[in-house]
């Protein structure tokens, strides 16, 4: 990959709407609409986390969602 983004995802908790996994689930629907393909879901390694790793092209995206 030549570019590697980092996206950060916040949902409003402070509103009392939806729930985390529902933020999830809209970034990833975003994503996808927009043509990036789905690399990993929960991604976990050492003290590594991301919600949502995506591809398009050239560019692998990282997304964190804060709740």
């Amino acid at each position: 990959f030549s570019r590697f983004l980092i996206f950060l995802f916040l949902g409003p908790n402070f509103l009392g709407m939806g729930s985390y996994k529902t933020y999830e689930r809209l970034a990833t629907e975003m994503l996808l609409a927009s043509g990036h393909h789905l690399v990993a879901k929960d991604f976990r390694m050492d003290r590594f986390q991301a919600d949502v790793i995506t591809k398009n092209d050239d560019v692998l995206l990282v997304v964190e969602i804060k709740y």
